[in-house]
C-alpha cells in the first residue's frame, strides 16, 4: 500500500505491478486512516511515503517495502515470503524512481505583464515538450508582478505528484510538477483564464 501525503491510498496490482487507488473503508485496512479516535497512526508512520506489498504468510499479514524488499510490518518469522513478491513489482518501482528523478528539469516562464491583454504568449514556451525519464519535471517561474496559477484543464493528477494545480504562484515564486504519464496536458491560469499553456510528455527512445 502506498500512502500519498494527501491521504490517498494505493495498492499494487499483482498482475502488472501498477498502482490502483484503494477506496475500501471497511476491514482491517481501515486502520490505516490518518485521523479519528480509533485510528492507528503507527501504521501510517510505518508506511508513509512508501510503497509496500502485502503478503499473506500462514495467515499472518506481512508488509514488505517494494523498493528494498525489507519487512516493514508483520511477522518477522515470515521473511521467506519476501520471495513471493512478483519480480515485475520490484522492477516497476525502480522505473518509477527514475521517472520521479529525471536528470534534467524543464523551465517554463510566466512572463512579465502576463496578466495584461494582449500578449502573444503568457507562458514561455506556451507548448512545452518534455521527455519521460529525461526532463519530465516541469518548473514554472513567475516573473510577473502579480500572482498566477498553473491549473490543469482536465483535472489531471497522479499518485506521486498529486493534483496538477499550483494554487497561487506569487511574484518570483516557482511551482514544479513531475509528470509520470505520456500524453498532452493543457492548463490555464484560474485568475486569468485567457492565459493558456500545454505540456506534452513524449517517450524516451534513447
Amino acid at each position: 500500500m502506498y500512502l500519498h501525503p494527501n491521504g490517498s491510498k494505493y495498492i499494487v496490482n499483482p498482475t502488472d505491478g501498477t498502482l490502483v487507488r484503494y477506496n475500501e473503508s471497511s476491514g482491517y485496512l481501515s486502520r490505516y486512516c490518518l485521523q479519528g479516535e480509533y485510528c492507528d497512526r503507527s501504521f501510517y508512520n510505518a508506511f508513509s511515503n512508501r510503497l509496500v506489498y502485502g503478503i499473506d504468510a500462514a495467515g499472518l499479514a506481512t508488509w514488505v517495502d517494494a523498493d528494498t524488499g525489507k519487512i516493514v510490518w508483520g511477522a518477522t518469522l515470515s521473511e521467506q515470503s519476501i520471495k513471493r513478491i512478483p519480480p515485475h513489482v520490484l522492477d516497476s518501482k525502480k522505473i518509477v524512481r527514475e521517472i520521479l528523478n529525471p536528470p534534467q528539469n524543464t523551465i517554463v516562464t510566466i512572463i512579465y505583464e502576463a496578466g495584461n491583454l494582449p500578449q502573444e504568449n503568457y507562458f514561455v514556451p506556451e507548448s512545452t515538450r518534455a521527455i519521460l525519464l529525461m526532463n519530465n519535471k516541469i518548473i514554472w517561474k513567475n516573473e510577473d508582478t502579480m500572482a498566477h496559477t498553473v491549473t490543469s484543464d482536465t483535472g489531471y493528477s497522479n499518485p506521486y505528484s498529486g493534483k496538477f494545480d499550483s494554487g497561487l504562484i506569487e511574484k518570483g515564486q516557482t511551482y514544479q510538477y513531475t509528470f509520470v504519464d505520456l500524453g498532452e496536458y493543457p492548463y490555464h491560469c484560474q485568475i486569468h483564464p485567457f492565459m493558456k499553456g500545454k505540456v506534452k510528455i513524449v517517450p524516451n527512445f534513447a
